[in-house]
């Protein structure tokens, strides 16, 4: 999966993401509108863009926070259009003095991780999949793997062909994203599923053309697989975080009053604080945990 997005020759590398899957926390004008009242609400110095696309979300940005930094982080070259006070890079530049909004939208469902299944002998394995699409179940997770899924994703007593996928690798990207914030918020927006509710067949699909299709790990096709915000958050307060808010879209952006089409609950964000206390606007929303 990280080759196939983000290798020499990956979707990403090649792709505008936008293109092909494009989730309920667009469209993109209510989404900046919401983004705009967080960063002024904290009084946010800089927001940086994490897995900024083609700067969509900056550049509807740019007019509304005239006095805010604005940076975007992606593996791709600088867009020619983009406008010109808004910085690019591959990492996240240094933090300054100020206070940091970071912003991860739709950017953890696409972290690559591993897929699991129960075979028919009631073992849990390990699914590999061939650049053509064909699978295959191979070893038994490791010991790391095995400790994430009994504590986020138990599948005791489970049915054969019952799968998971391992989140510990966007556990990892996120706690790194939370400490890059010495004092602001980290904002992630994406496709996600709790503890309690995971899907038995787990949800990796790929995206081609903004149809969904067979989850080809080639190069030419988007992998999307939903995120267990519930264990981002956590070890978010394993790497600093002070306070959180893990709430449906709808219920955020009632609370930031944006008027929006409403979304299935599938749809959340996660907001964490550090170095800052939550402003009202955000510690009054309602919160799914």
């Amino acid at each position: 999966m990280d080759r196939a997005l983000y290798g020499s020759n990956g979707f990403y590398r090649r792709n505008a993401p936008g293109a092909h899957f494009r989730a309920c926390a667009q469209p993109a004008e209510e989404f900046a509108t919401a983004v705009a009242r967080i960063a002024v609400a904290i009084g946010a110095t800089e927001v940086v863009d994490i897995g900024a696309g083609r700067g969509a979300l900056l550049t509807a940005l740019e007019p509304r926070l005239r006095t805010v930094a604005l940076h975007g982080i992606e593996v791709v070259a600088r867009p020619a259009a983009l406008p010109a006070r808004i910085g690019w890079s591959e990492l996240a530049p240094p933090e300054g003095d100020g206070v940091r909004l970071l912003v991860a939208n739709e950017w953890l469902n696409n972290v690559p991780l591993d897929v699991v299944e129960v075979d028919l002998g009631g073992t849990l394995r390990q699914v590999f999949v061939a650049p053509d699409g064909n699978e295959a179940t191979g070893d038994p997770p490791g010991a790391t793997d095995l400790a994430w899924l009994a504590r986020w994703w138990p599948l005791d007593g489970a049915a054969p062909g019952t799968r998971a996928e391992v989140g510990s690798p966007r556990d990892q990207a996120w706690a790194a994203t939370v400490r890059s914030v010495q004092r602001g918020l980290a904002l992630a927006v994406d496709l996600a599923h709790l503890t309690g509710r995971r899907p038995p067949h787990g949800t990796l699909v790929g995206y081609r053309d903004g149809v969904a299709v067979m989850p080809t790990p080639d190069g030419s096709t988007d992998l999307i697989a939903h995120v267990a915000l519930d264990a981002c958050a956590a070890a978010g307060v394993r790497a600093g975080a002070a306070a959180t808010v893990l709430a449906t879209q709808d219920d955020a952006l009632r609370a930031l009053e944006v008027s929006a089409p409403p979304v299935p609950d599938e749809y959340r964000w996660l907001i964490q604080a550090v170095g800052i206390e939550l402003p009202t606007v955000l510690d009054q929303i309602h919160r799914s945990i």
